[in-house]
């Protein structure tokens, strides 16, 4: 859980520099209360959007944005090149269609239209930053000031998922990283 909030934090910090002003981020907080741990975020308009980058149903229809949106392609260029993910083909499960993705597959972006004005939403952040440990790949992540301290490193964060399976040429820089 507090990978995502630190991941978020980064975005933040990337969506302030940038100036990205169509980028709206959710606001989140942890919550510790008697040993256990809450992950609060806040409600977000996505009613009446679309998803437009990544998958909700855990791979039947990914959507890779690329062709979609000329502004989601050049936000998503950008925060990839900041967080050092390599590009990598993923499988659609619904299709058995290949798709290549820029970030993790299960990273959502939800495009909103409000008062003629179109926003993205990104949403589970927890998985953008690559696993450091095959065997945990869920859990275990690279620190970001580690990916920054190196950035000659591109890694895919849908390494030893189920995501990743179908282009294991991806896992190399991975293990030299380690």
């Amino acid at each position: 859980m507090g990978q995502e909030l630190c991941v978020l934090s980064s975005f933040w910090n990337i969506v302030e520099n940038m100036n990205m002003e169509m980028i709206r981020l959710p606001l989140m907080c942890l919550i510790d209360y008697l040993g256990f741990r809450l992950c609060a975020i806040s409600f977000l308009p996505l009613e009446n959007g679309e998803l437009v980058y990544g998958t909700q149903d855990g791979g039947n229809v990914i959507h890779n944005g690329i062709n979609h949106d000329a502004n989601l392609h050049a936000i998503l260029d950008i925060i990839s090149n900041e967080f050092q993910v390599q590009s990598h083909s993923v499988l659609e499960r619904s299709t058995g269609d290949i798709k290549e993705m820029m970030m993790v597959a299960d990273f959502e972006i939800h495009k909103i239209k409000i008062e003629n004005r179109v926003y993205y939403y990104p949403l589970d952040f927890a998985r953008v930053i690559p696993t450091n440990d095959p065997l945990s790949p869920l859990v275990h992540f690279f620190r970001i000031e580690f990916l920054r301290k190196n950035p000659e490193i591109k890694l895919s964060p849908d390494c030893f998922t189920g995501f990743g399976s179908i282009d294991r040429s991806h896992e190399q820089p991975l293990f030299a990283a380690l």
